[in-house]
């Protein structure tokens, strides 16, 4: 039987159970980014007035750059950012990165300053919708989660039946250090996930006052000084450690020998030989209980602040250290393997800049360029050359290094100045898999 076309059932009103508000607007979800990136190049605000923040922010801290004597000094004045000399499109078909030049200007100050303008490379130039053009494709900014700073302390009860403590100091910026209980019952520190030495080598770096033994003991122990009148002052004295080293007096025939040495304990017959030495007082304290900072004394063999100072720097990583070597040595150091005679003032050389994270090992290529400037490349080769006129292999790896996996390239300053900055050009290679 056919139907009619009419609908047998006729609606008189029509209800709507949604709001009756107006829709949202959908607000700009790129702003963050755009706005941040724009606020790190201060790109249209004049070099006179621009904030110490971003480029801005960096350069002011690395600069000025005295070398040891202070008769040098680069000082910084400016940086600039020129036009791109490609349209993102003709990047995209050419596979090229699309970024301004970079140009910064530096004064050296000496008898003759001499201002100059100094190429570092192109900075990747973000686009309306918040991506970057990196070798032709489209890259954004990728975020990750880092450790809040601060103090944080495990207890590991897994690996033995002891229960071993320990805990991270977590800085702003900075290395990062671990603080450890061994098995030994000592007190053992790790700098950037470098190797384990000694805590009180750690300690007695941080300031000169802690160079020696006694000044540690004093620190954490209560020390007292014993009265030495006669034979029967060796009870007083026996079973305690020694503050410091209990030597001789000058007077005596062996004058300048050690009797006990500092943090060791006093047996019968140290005590003995004390009171007959012709000692008059002698520091102690008493024995103690719990033996960690005794036993992580023990394993520093470390003598003086200075020597504490040279161990904690070569735990750090290059570049960490550059500013604060005048500490410990008031002499021109050119033991530096770039510090070589000759070398141009100043060489371009590309930037490449990454994101690292280095709390889980992943090192994630968020922005990079390609490429070397004409100055950069010659200097490079001129290295090169120097390299296999002395005999060294360092040319020629650096040579493989600029053909298979992105060489370093660096500006040097004068052999005497203090800090020699470096950065690095990328690989000829595809673009990173991380996004």
């Amino acid at each position: 039987m056919a139907t009619t076309a009419q609908r047998r059932l006729q609606t008189k009103e029509v209800r709507r159970f949604g709001s009756l508000r107006p829709p949202h607007i959908t607000p700009d979800l790129t702003q963050i980014q755009t706005a941040s990136f724009a606020e790190f190049l201060q790109f249209e605000v004049p070099w006179q007035e621009r904030q110490d923040k971003g480029i801005e922010g960096v350069l002011r801290e690395i600069f000025p750059i005295e070398s040891y004597d202070k008769s040098l000094r680069l000082e910084y004045v400016r940086y600039e950012l020129g036009k791109p000399r490609y349209e993102p499109d003709e990047c995209r078909q050419l596979r090229l990165t699309y970024g301004r030049p970079f140009k910064v200007w530096l004064r050296l100050t000496k008898e003759q300053p001499v201002e100059e303008e100094v190429y570092l490379g192109d900075v990747p130039i973000m686009i309306g919708g918040g991506e970057f053009i990196i070798n032709g494709a489209e890259r954004v900014v990728v975020s990750q989660l880092h450790r809040s700073p601060g103090v944080d302390f495990v207890v590991d009860t897994q690996s033995s039946e002891r229960r071993l403590h320990s805990c991270r100091i977590i800085p702003e910026r900075g290395s990062w250090i671990e603080l450890n209980v061994t098995r030994k019952e000592s007190l053992t520190v790790r700098i950037d996930q470098s190797g384990k030495f000694s805590a009180m080598t750690l300690l007695r770096a941080m300031d000169p006052k802690y160079g020696q033994d006694s000044a540690l003991l004093k620190t954490f122990y209560e020390t007292h000084v014993e009265k030495i009148t006669s034979g029967r002052s060796a009870a007083k004295i026996e079973g305690k450690l020694a503050v410091e080293d209990i030597i001789y007096p000058s007077d005596s025939e062996r004058a300048g020998e050690i009797i006990v040495e500092c943090a060791q304990k006093i047996s019968k017959g140290a005590a003995e030989t004390i009171c007959t030495s012709g000692l008059k007082q002698v520091a102690v304290m008493d024995d103690q209980k719990n033996v960690l900072l005794l036993n992580a004394l023990a394993d520093d063999t470390m003598a003086s602040h200075e020597e504490a100072l040279l161990r904690i720097y070569q735990r750090l990583p290059p570049g960490r250290h550059s500013g604060e070597r005048d500490n410990i040595a008031n002499e021109p150091q050119n033991d530096h393997p770039n510090n070589r005679a000759g070398d141009p003032p100043l060489a371009t050389a590309q930037a490449r800049t990454t994101q690292h994270d280095s709390h889980d090992g992943c090192q994630r290529h968020v922005i990079t360029d390609a490429g070397m400037s004409a100055a950069g490349a010659e200097g490079q080769r001129e290295s090169r050359e120097r390299g296999r006129n002395a005999g060294d292999h360092i040319g020629a790896e650096a040579d493989q290094g600029h053909r298979h996996t992105g060489g370093v390239s660096s500006f040097r300053l004068p052999a005497n100045c203090k800090k020699i900055a470096s950065v690095s050009h990328p690989p000829q290679t595809s673009p990173c898999q991380h996004q």
